[in-house]
């Protein structure tokens, strides 16, 4: 393509139309300057674009992206791609790297436009390049691409073109993942990285090519730490940061408490970017971003879509890898794990207080699709009616596989025998679907609120805090919402603790102090969940909680004449459901008694180099003789089984043995597929439980 008659014939546009939207006035009319705020406060020029300039730029995007492609590293602004995929890229990885192009469009100048279509893949003429680079840049002197037109995002994927394939070559030098999000650069690994050495390469394309970085959003993110990538928490599978969810429930909350309107007018809010549509009153008269009028009828439904945007994200990043209909079929239902099914959970939530809203502010048509789709989701948490009716085909060898298949990462499912008896069978793996499998970083979660001063549970705990019955039961609420918890800690928190609570509340929601009303059953709760080795009335003594196991067992199998030795001790206080723990103990006490051949067993704290979030404890004897079995959990039973089951949810549980043909084995009690080889262990068969530390 040479001449300016072969580009108009190409955008499908009259030369006569074409030269007149170009030259008949001057490029400047047809812009808008508009300023917005950025996420960090300073302002934003974009540029709103006036037709038919604007038609212009939307058939040189459509046309040319047709026949020449961005590099396959670039998930912003191509189809079929997406910031999910962006960022499901880099999940679950050691390092995360994020690298921000500074002044990204504003760099794209008239004289790099030019010169690329000039250029491999496109070699257009200089009179069409010069075309074309009038049609997508600003009418200044070297005007940059502008932020607001619809060409320019696919013009700045292709000036990135060669620097995309050169990062790509550095990410592949050093065993990264590379992908590009508009001006986020991201990469990440499971290795080890010289991580100067590879900056400094990688600034080096970058300024080659034309570009800066902006060196204030430079990141390193590794394992331990929040991984973000395009706004999504990558660290375990895919999720939305806190704060997100936090200030979209507190405005739904707002919304239905009050109404949409004094949501509309709220011109204050923690986070500007995660709470307000960007509509204003301006000396009573309504806004929106780029400062047109806008009635006070539209402003709320466009504040109630803005909303619903927010959800619908959520939604994108909840579903990554699913789709709905997943949601009918049994057997993939099967494969959607806890954590996954607890996001999709919530986000059904929070439709569902949308659909309240907007349809007592809009009426039901404004909420009809979404209403059916609410539906459709809850049947991800079916009752176990429904779910019984799911399984009504599958036969016993078919449940028995459906068992074992989901037995890899759910123990209780390696727990579960079943009977022989269909109908029973049916009933007891509903029964487990129906509910999510507790997990320890959900109890931490919830046993951490006991212990930092601003959260509901350690404020209820200490002697000045003050609340009305009303403010408790609302907080209660929100609580409950949250309580995926092992049956015993969530017994212990919900019925003998809120709610034994909430008859010391006055009627007349009058303002009381907890603690004077009732002081004995907070300090039942402090005893139930916390271990120290203090003497303190509101703990549990750590030194006489082992001691209490070790009498127990001996009184129990006075028989064993071996040594019972302790060698454990706890610097600071262990948050965790003592009487499981208790339970745990003994189990894995007396299994070792009436198995061992070893004339002492003991009980020690493991230390564990560089792991500070985990509390170490090892139950062993000095027996290495050789387990006539495979290197699978297969051989638990009685009490080890017994031991699984009490400590679920509340940490990670481990068996250390000599398997014979196979060596020394670690072998996970909980997933299946987490099996590792060990050198000759000091001590001999372990049962190694791992906590962790609030």
């Amino acid at each position: 393509m040479e001449t300016r008659k072969e580009l108009a014939d190409y955008l499908g546009i009259s030369i006569k139309a074409f030269t007149s939207i170009l030259y008949s006035k001057p490029r400047k009319a047809y812009y808008f300057p508009k300023t917005i705020k950025k996420s960090n406060g300073m302002d934003r020029q974009i540029y709103i674009v006036s037709e038919p300039l604007k038609f212009l730029q939307r058939q040189v995007a459509s046309k040319l992206s047709t026949n020449y492609t961005p590099s396959n590293f670039t998930y912003g602004f191509v189809q079929g791609k997406s910031i999910i995929k962006n960022a499901k890229y880099h999940q679950n990885k050691k390092y995360v790297i994020k690298l921000d192009l500074q002044d990204f469009f504003p760099s794209i100048t008239f004289a790099r436009v030019r010169g690329m279509f000039m250029q491999y893949p496109f070699k257009f003429g200089k009179e069409a390049a010069t075309t074309l680079a009038q049609i997508c840049c600003l009418d200044d002197e070297n005007g940059s691409i502008p932020q607001g037109a619809p060409s320019s995002p696919y013009i700045a994927n292709m000036i990135c073109r060669k620097m995309d394939v050169q990062l790509a070559r550095l990410a592949k030098k050093y065993k990264l993942h590379f992908t590009r999000y508009a001006d986020d650069l991201t990469f990440s690994t499971n290795d080890n990285l010289p991580i100067e050495t590879f900056l400094y390469e990688a600034d080096f394309i970058i300024k080659a090519s034309g570009f800066k970085l902006n060196n204030d959003k430079t990141r390193i993110m590794r394992r331990h730490q929040r991984q973000a990538v395009t706004g999504i928490i990558v660290n375990e599978g895919l999720n939305v940061n806190r704060k997100f969810l936090r200030n979209l429930r507190a405005t739904l909350h707002n919304c239905e408490k009050r109404n949409v309107y004094s949501q509309v007018v709220r011109n204050k809010f923690k986070d500007e970017r995660n709470s307000r549509c960007k509509i204003w009153d301006v000396a009573g008269q309504w806004v929106d971003q780029y400062g047109d009028p806008i009635d006070v009828g539209p402003a709320k439904k466009r504040f109630l879509r803005f909303l619903r945007g927010k959800i619908a994200f959520y939604g994108q990043v909840v579903f990554a890898g699913l789709q709905e209909k997943d949601l009918d079929n049994i057997d993939r239902l099967e494969k959607i794990s806890d954590d996954q099914t607890r996001r999709i959970q919530q986000y059904a939530k929070l439709l569902e207080s949308w659909i309240r809203i907007a349809k007592i502010d809009q009426g039901p048509d404004f909420v009809e699709k979404d209403t059916k789709r609410v539906e459709k989701l809850y049947r991800i948490f079916r009752s176990k009616e429904d779910l019984v009716a799911l399984l009504k085909n599958k036969n016993l060898d078919k449940l028995q596989e459906l068992a074992n298949d989901r037995a890899k990462k759910d123990p209780r499912f390696f727990l579960l025998r079943l009977s022989g008896d269909e109908q029973k069978d049916r009933r007891s793996i509903a029964g487990l679907l129906s509910e999510l499998c507790p997990s320890s970083k959900k109890t931490r979660a919830i046993l951490s609120e006991f212990k930092v001063p601003g959260e509901f549970l350690h404020d209820l705990t200490h002697q000045d805090y003050k609340t009305t019955r009303y403010q408790y039961i609302e907080n209660v609420k929100k609580l409950n919402n949250r309580l995926d918890l092992p049956d015993n800690l969530k017994k212990l928190i919900i019925d003998d603790f809120l709610n034994k609570l909430i008859y010391e509340l006055d009627h007349d929601n009058k303002e009381v102090n907890i603690w004077e009303k009732a002081p004995e059953i907070i300090k039942e709760i402090k005893k139930k969940i916390r271990l120290s080795n203090n003497t303190a009335e509101e703990c549990t003594n750590f030194d006489l909680f082992i001691d209490e196991i070790i009498h127990d067992c001996r009184k129990k199998y006075p028989k064993y004449d071996g040594e019972i030795k302790k060698d454990i001790i706890i610097r600071s206080t262990l948050y965790t459901d003592v009487e499981n723990l208790k339970k745990t103990l003994k189990s894995i006490l007396t299994s070792m008694i009436k198995n061992t051949s070893s004339s002492e067993i003991r009980i020690s704290k493991q230390n564990v180099e560089n792991d500070e979030k985990h509390y170490h404890i090892i139950i062993h004897d000095y027996n290495i003789e050789e387990l006539g079995t495979e290197p699978t959990r297969d051989f638990a039973n009685g009490k080890i089984r017994d031991a699984m089951k009490f400590f679920l949810g509340l940490g990670d549980y481990f068996i250390i043995a000599n398997f014979k043909g196979h060596g020394w084995k670690k072998i996970s009690m909980y997933d299946a597929e987490d099996i590792t080889s060990l050198e000759k262990p000091a001590c001999g068969f372990s049962h190694y439980l791992r906590l962790p530390i609030v």
